[in-house]
C-alpha cells in the first residue's frame, strides 16, 4: 500500500528532548507528520498504538504536500541524526475537550489532549478530531 503521510503541526523545542524511542532530539523546531508503525514484524509489541507523529527539520520540511513514507522515514531519519525516525507516539482521543489537557495513561505515560480542525484545501471543514500526544513515557 502507497500511503501519503499529512502534516499536522509543528514544535519548538527549547532544550533537547528524548522521543518515545528514548533518541535524542536536539533543540530546534520541527514539522510533524502523520505515520503509522510498519505492520513489519520489527515493531511488534513496542507500543501499543500504532498511529505516531514523525519528526522532520521544518529546514527540511517546507511543503504541505502529502509524503512518501519512505522519504518521511528517511528524512526524520536524517533530521535527528539516527537510523530511526524521531517519533512521538499518539493515544486515542475520541471526546476531546474544550481545552488541552494532560492525562496519565498506562505504564505512567502521560498524554496532551487535544482537538484539531479538519482543513481542506486551506479551508476549515467544520469537523475536527481529538488528537492524544504521548510526551512522557517512552517504548519498553
Amino acid at each position: 500500500m502507497n500511503v501519503r503521510h499529512p502534516g499536522v503541526g509543528a514544535v519548538r523545542f527549547e532544550q533537547d528532548w528524548t522521543d518515545y524511542r528514548k533518541q535524542k532530539v536536539k533543540a530546534g523546531v520541527y514539522t510533524l507528520r502523520l505515520g503509522y508503525q510498519p505492520a513489519d514484524g520489527d515493531h511488534q509489541g513496542s507500543s501499543d498504538f500504532q498511529e505516531f507523529l514523525l519528526l522532520i527539520g521544518a529546514d527540511k520540511d517546507k511543503s504541505p504536500e502529502l509524503i512518501e513514507f519512505k522519504h518521511l522515514s528517511e528524512t526524520s531519519s536524517k533530521s535527528i541524526g539516527t537510523g530511526h525516525p524521531g517519533v512521538f507516539m499518539l493515544a486515542p482521543n475520541a471526546t476531546p475537550g474544550k481545552k488541552p489537557d494532560i492525562a496519565a495513561r498506562p505504564k505512567n505515560h502521560w498524554v496532551i489532549n487535544t482537538k484539531g480542525e479538519i482543513v481542506v484545501a486551506g479551508k476549515k471543514v467544520g469537523a475536527s478530531f481529538g488528537i492524544g500526544l504521548n510526551v512522557v513515557g517512552h517504548a519498553d
